[in-house]
């Protein structure tokens, strides 16, 4: 499993880590050269281990980086909605009936090395909510085979979920957008029309946490918390 990906990114070029938020800017002639490496280079051993604490020094490239192709279009990010699904019914939602139907395996397999083919190098995951999704795990590891970085949108109701937390952990995704809808399970609760959808959303940020994922919260502000605000800051 690669540690490191090369990548041309928006006209430049940068060697990211996954998992990392932060990327080492190179040039073209740096990017060029690591394709004919049989050893990761004593430059990115260094960059590397002052960026991330890494160890590369005269570690074998094959194994320990991924090489992305330059692409004749150019794409940097991308937006995949797995599905219209959602274990949620929350009053404000546009997504109407909330369909689980999506695409096979081999259609969203295809799709990806499309997406990775177009350039994408940072592809976020969304929904519905993307991890009640038969597929979101084999969409997961796929794209982190292709070599992108990926971001997740999702209400963390699963992340508690041993074999959820185990994908993330083996693959962790670059940043974890967790959409909060109260600072109470009352009024949580009542958004989300869910019971205990307070209590799961709050065991999934924990354990999430408590494995060091990246994550940041997003706060879905209606009529129904907006009295809840101050508390959500707070907390």
């Amino acid at each position: 499993m690669h540690q490191l990906i090369a990548s041309p990114f928006l006209g430049g070029f940068v060697v990211l880590k996954p998992g990392e938020p932060r990327g080492i800017k190179i040039s073209q002639e740096a990017y060029r050269a690591l394709a004919g490496a049989e050893v990761v280079p004593d430059w990115l051993a260094a960059a590397a281990r002052t960026a991330w604490g890494s160890d590369l020094h005269r570690q074998p490239s094959g194994n320990r980086l991924l090489i992305r192709r330059e692409s004749e279009y150019g794409f940097g990010k991308a937006t995949y909605e797995l599905n219209l699904g959602c274990n949620y019914d929350c009053e404000h939602c546009y997504l109407g009936l909330k369909s689980f139907e999506g695409l096979g395996w081999p259609e969203r397999e295809r799709l990806l090395e499309a997406i990775r083919d177009a350039g994408v190098l940072w592809l976020q995951l969304t929904g519905g909510e993307p991890m009640v999704d038969p597929l979101f795990a084999a969409v997961h590891t796929k794209a982190h085979e292709l070599g992108m970085m990926v971001e997740i949108l999702t209400n963390g109701s699963r992340l508690a979920n041993p074999k959820i937390l185990d994908l993330l952990t083996t693959y962790r995704p670059s940043k974890m957008s967790l959409s909060v809808y109260g600072a109470t399970a009352e009024t949580y609760d009542g958004i989300t029309r869910r019971p205990g959808s307070f209590r799961k959303f709050m065991r999934g940020l924990t354990a999430a946490h408590e494995a060091g994922l990246l994550m940041d919260l997003s706060l879905i502000i209606t009529n129904r918390n907006a009295h809840e605000l101050d508390r959500s800051y707070s907390a």
